[in-house]
């Protein structure tokens, strides 16, 4: 009786160290990927920096305006180039529902409500220099 007993224990023993290192070793590859990936956020968030640095700089005004200067061929406006409101011409009128076509019989009758039409898109004014361009 005490030697199935001894046996019992030392396996079970056995079993609870083989356990332990395997949960161990396991543990200890977790802690290094989870370093890995915080070396890693560290270095994108240090890049991401750098980045907004940089965007920020680009898109100074004085910059982004000699750059306009340097490579948009840009015009000033003529005023040959307006037109008048006038000289537009006339929004044809959108179709109407067509209400007396035959309804069905089942349907209720309700009024018709037309949808508003939708306003056409303004263009959109061309990009002036707001000073001459310096020679080359």
């Amino acid at each position: 009786m005490i030697r199935r007993s001894l046996i019992l224990w030392v396996a079970l023993a056995a079993m609870v160290s083989v356990a332990l290192f395997v949960v161990k070793y396991e543990v200890k590859t977790l802690e290094e990927e989870f370093a890995r990936l915080n070396r890693e956020i560290q270095r994108n968030r240090d890049a991401i920096h750098v980045l907004r640095a940089e965007w920020s700089y680009l898109n100074r005004p004085d910059q982004l305006a000699e750059m306009a200067l340097r490579h948009l061929d840009l015009q000033p406006l003529l005023t040959g180039q307006m037109g008048e409101l006038k000289n537009l011409p006339a929004r044809k009128p959108e179709a109407a529902p067509d209400i007396a076509a035959a309804p069905d019989a089942d349907a209720p009758k309700t009024a018709a409500v037309a949808k508003p039409a939708k306003p056409a898109p303004q263009p959109k004014p061309a990009a002036v220099p707001v000073s001459a361009r310096p020679a080359p």
